[in-house]
């Protein structure tokens, strides 16, 4: 028998973004760490449900503490701890995509940190649709000699079953 294997590509306008936006503190304590974290990160979110981002398109991916030194001088100086909490949003508008990055970095201030925009197609579902076949030919939705038709022959140049 004859076996036929083929790939194909299909292209399309990406209509949303997913991009990582969260905040780094660092402070004395880890107290002040996490609440100064907890405060900039609220800010953050608020900016962009404030721009249109529904709140179950905003995710936490991370939320880390650890303590941070400064070994210039040859030591262990402990510095303070760190605080990071980061969160993947899904925008809907690419085009709105700038001034919400713009919106949760004022809100966030200098500890604001931005990463992994990624652009894609939410609904992909008519790209991927098999392509109607050549004008003149036909579709055989089974293979020859499949189950459903083992008394017929595959016409190669017209691709479709004959009697």
């Amino acid at each position: 028998g004859i076996t036929v294997t083929g790939t194909g590509e299909v292209t399309g306008t990406p209509d949303t973004v997913e991009v990582s936006l969260g905040v780094a503190v660092l402070a004395e304590t880890v107290q002040e760490a996490t609440t100064t974290a907890a405060q900039k990160a609220d800010a953050l979110i608020s900016a962009l449900t404030d721009g249109g981002v529904d709140r179950k398109d905003i995710t936490t991916t991370d939320y880390s503490i650890y303590p941070e030194y400064d070994y210039s001088t040859n030591k262990e100086l402990l510095v303070g701890y760190r605080v990071s909490n980061t969160v993947r949003v899904k925008i809907r508008n690419v085009d709105d995509t700038g001034s919400l990055i713009d919106a949760a970095t004022a809100a966030g201030g200098d500890d604001v940190r931005v990463s992994g925009l990624q652009f894609s197609i939410d609904d992909d579902a008519d790209l991927l649709k098999p392509p109607a076949p050549p004008p003149g030919t036909t579709r055989s939705p089974r293979p020859p000699n499949s189950p459903s038709c083992p008394d017929k022959s595959w016409d190669r140049r017209s691709r479709s079953m004959k009697p």
